[in-house]
């Protein structure tokens, strides 16, 4: 563990990337802590209304290992400059999401509105949000937690969140594993509260 710690602090992005696609998780959450201080500037952007603060983390998370996984080293673009796109591109998608279900149900809720430079958003961002967490050891925790959920990921599970997180649908995945969509779909619920279990509650049980 002491040599995966050093691996992590001395490597470049991508010899990161390198080792988390030969499943090296240990190089994930080094990764994730050493793009901590991007994920934070966009916190204040992004209000809890639409996202909550174990949320937020927990999806930068999932975000980061798409970014792993379809990030081309060949091409003319740092890491850092194409994980800070998709991601704030990503929480958008949440963003506007949760809008159009608002508006669905009725709710009162602020239109998107589209300028002539094509911003749709801008208002959303204009939303800071009230309680911005600055104590280092709550995202030292934050990281064990999620170490420690995905050691509890079966194999199954592992696989399949892997796959989802890759941008599969449970049916593209029921397919590869000739199984149900909706055994893939409970995998991936299962996966959802060990992580919710873990991150969001804390819990080190």
């Amino acid at each position: 563990m002491v040599e995966e710690s050093w691996f992590g602090l001395r490597a470049s992005d991508e010899e990161l990337i390198e080792r988390i696609r030969m499943q090296h998780g240990d190089e994930l959450v080094a990764l994730y802590n050493r793009y901590m201080p991007l994920i934070k500037s966009l916190r204040p952007q992004i209000s809890e209304q639409f996202l909550e603060n174990d949320d937020y983390y927990q999806e930068a998370m999932i975000c980061l290992h798409r970014c792993v996984e379809k990030y081309d080293i060949k091409k003319q673009v740092t890491f850092g400059a194409f994980y800070k796109r998709v991601l704030r591109n990503h929480y958008l998608d949440i963003v506007r999401q949760q809008l159009a279900q608002k508006r669905r149900a009725n709710y009162n809720t602020h239109p998107l509105v589209v300028d002539d430079t094509g911003e749709e958003t801008n208002h959303i961002f204009s939303h800071k949000s009230e309680t911005v967490y600055e104590d280092p050891q709550y995202y030292v925790l934050l990281t064990d937690q999620i170490k420690l959920a995905l050691s509890h990921f079966s194999e199954h599970e592992r696989y399949i969140f892997n796959c989802y997180l890759d941008g599969e649908t449970p049916e593209m995945i029921s397919q590869k594993m000739n199984r149900s969509p909706q055994w893939v779909l409970t995998q991936l619920r299962n996966c959802r509260q060990l992580l919710r279990h873990y991150v969001v509650n804390g819990s080190n049980e």
